[in-house]
C-alpha cells in the first residue's frame, strides 16, 4: 500500500482486492498518526494468552525461522512477541551473542512499528527513516533492511511479528514477502495448536479432579451407609432365627429384601469409579468354573426363594479352571442373576449354565421374564440407563459394571432377548492354560 522507501511515498497506490491480493503484501509507510498499540490492554491480554512470552526455544518455531532464512537468503530471521516494554524473541536464527542468549530487546524496536498494522512492514533502507536510527538492532547489528509480517490473532490483535533483517540495503521482492507471510501464518497455526492442546489438558485435569472428588464423596457415603445397613441386616438375621409368623414374617422378608437391595446399590456406586478408564484392579485366583457358578447361585438362592423364583445351576461334570477375581466375578453373577429374578414372576425359573468353548468358558443366565424391547437392547450396558419402565429401582450401573469386570478379565458380555419370552445374558472368561512339565 503506502511506500516506505524514498521511491514509494506514503500514500495508497494500489486497490486492495482481498487478503490474497498483492496489495496486502507490498510496502507501507509509517504513519505518525497511527495509535500506539503497544500499551493497549486488550492487545497485551492477547500477548499473554498466546503462551509465547518468556518461554524457552522450541523446535517447532525454530524450524520456521531457519526455513525463512534459507528461502529468502536473509542473514537473520526471528519471531518476536511485543509487550508494553520489550520485544521478546520466541525464536531467532542468525543473531550473534549476546542477543541470541538474552532473547529480548528493551525499548524501541522494529516490531513496535510492525504491530501498528496487519500488513507487512517492508523497509529496503532503514537509514532513510530517522525514527529507526535509535533502534538497538540498527546500532548493534548494523541492520540496513527489514521485512516484518505482523502476527495477528483470531481476535484481530497483533501480538508480534515474523521478521527478516539484512545488514545491507536490499529490495525485498514480492516472492520474499509472500514466503514470509506464509511462514508467519504457519507460526500462528503452531500457536493455535499449542493453545488448543493446553485447553484440552486443562479439560482433562478438570475432569480428573471432578472424578477424584466424586470418588471421595462416594467413599464417604458408602462408609456412612454400610454401618447402619450392617446393623439392619444383622438384626434381620437374628429375627429370622425366631418364631415369627404371619404378617411379622412378611415384614421381616421385606426388610431383608430392602437391605439386600441397598447393599447392592452401594456396591454399584463404589465399584463404578474403580472401573473407569481401565483402572479396575484384579486379584486373579484359579478356580474350577463350575464351582464359581455354583457359589454364585448359592448366594442368590435365598433371594430367589423369597420371590418364588426357581434358580437352577447346570454345568458339565468336568469344567476347566479359570483365573478370576473371585469377589468381583461374584458381583457379575449377582448383577445378572439379580436382574433375572427381578424381571421374573413367581413360578418362573432362572437357569444358570456353564459350558466350555475352546479357550473360554461361557456362563449364561436365562430368565423367562418380560424380555427387552429391540430398541432398548443396544443401550442395556450404558451407565445410568434404566429403561422406561415406571418404578424401576436401581442406579443403572449394574450391567455396565458387570461388562467392565468381564472385559477386564479378557472376556465379553452380551445379551439376547425376546419381548414376552425372557432374556439370556452370556459372558465368557478365558481358561487357564495348562502347561506340561
Amino acid at each position: 500500500m503506502s511506500g516506505s522507501s524514498p521511491h514509494h511515498p506514503s500514500a495508497e497506490d494500489r486497490p486492495d482486492t482481498g487478503p490474497s491480493s498483492a496489495a496486502a503484501h507490498h510496502r507501507r509507510g509509517l504513519d505518525p498518526d497511527l495509535a500506539d498499540l503497544r500499551h493497549d490492554p486488550h492487545r497485551l491480554a492477547a500477548v499473554r494468552a498466546s503462551g509465547l512470552l518468556d518461554t524457552p526455544p522450541e523446535e517447532s518455531f525454530d524450524r520456521l525461522t531457519r526455513l525463512a532464512a534459507r528461502l529468502i537468503h536473509a542473514p537473520a530471521t526471528f519471531l518476536s512477541v511485543v509487550d508494553d516494554e520489550r520485544e521478546f524473541y520466541k525464536s531467532s536464527f542468525g543473531f550473534p551473542e549476546p542477543i541470541a542468549t538474552i532473547r529480548q530487546v528493551v525499548g524501541t524496536s522494529f516490531c513496535e512499528y510492525a504491530i501498528r498494522s496487519t500488513l507487512p512492514l517492508v523497509l529496503d533502507d532503514v537509514t532513510q527513516f530517522p525514527e529507526f536510527q535509535q533502534i538497538p538492532q540498527v546500532q548493534e547489528l548494523g541492520v540496513r533492511s527489514y521485512l516484518g509480517v505482523p502476527l495477528v490473532t483470531d481476535s484481530g490483535d497483533v501480538i508480534g511479528s515474523f521478521c527478516a533483517v539484512d545488514m545491507q540495503t536490499r529490495t525485498w521482492t514480492d516472492i520474499e514477502r509472500d514466503v514470509m507471510v506464509e511462514l508467519a501464518e504457519s507460526a500462528l497455526r503452531e500457536m493455535r495448536l499449542r493453545l488448543a492442546l493446553a485447553r484440552a489438558e486443562r479439560g482433562v485435569e478438570s475432569a480428573q479432579r471432578t472424578a477424584r472428588s466424586r470418588e471421595q464423596i462416594l467413599a464417604v457415603v458408602a462408609h456412612d451407609l454400610r454401618t447402619p445397613l450392617g446393623t439392619v441386616m444383622i438384626g434381620a438375621h437374628i429375627l429370622a432365627q425366631s418364631k415369627l409368623a404371619g404378617p411379622a414374617r412378611q415384614v421381616l422378608g421385606s426388610v431383608t429384601s430392602a437391605a439386600t437391595s441397598m447393599a447392592a446399590l452401594i456396591a454399584d456406586l463404589t465399584n463404578a469409579p474403580l472401573a473407569d478408564g481401565g483402572r479396575l484392579p484384579l486379584d486373579r485366583q484359579p478356580i474350577q468354573a463350575d464351582r464359581l457358578m455354583r457359589d454364585s447361585v448359592a448366594v442368590l438362592g435365598t433371594v430367589a426363594q423369597r420371590q418364588g423364583i426357581g434358580l437352577m445351576a447346570d454345568a458339565c461334570d468336568t469344567m476347566p479352571i479359570v483365573a478370576v477375581d473371585y469377589e468381583r466375578m461374584l458381583r457379575v453373577f449377582a448383577n445378572l442373576i439379580g436382574n433375572a429374578i427381578k424381571f421374573s414372576t413367581p413360578g418362573m425359573t432362572v437357569h444358570v449354565r456353564a459350558r466350555a468353548e475352546a479357550t473360554m468358558v461361557r456362563f449364561s443366565i436365562a430368565d423367562q421374564g418380560v424380555g427387552i424391547a429391540p430398541n432398548d437392547l443396544p443401550r442395556v450396558f450404558e451407565r445410568f440407563w434404566r429403561g422406561n419402565e415406571e418404578g424401576r429401582i436401581g442406579t443403572g450401573l449394574g450391567l455396565a459394571i458387570a461388562k467392565e469386570i468381564v472385559e477386564a478379565h479378557g472376556g465379553t458380555l452380551s445379551v439376547a432377548s425376546e419381548v414376552g419370552a425372557g432374556s439370556t445374558f452370556s459372558f465368557t472368561v478365558p481358561v487357564v492354560v495348562q502347561t506340561s512339565t
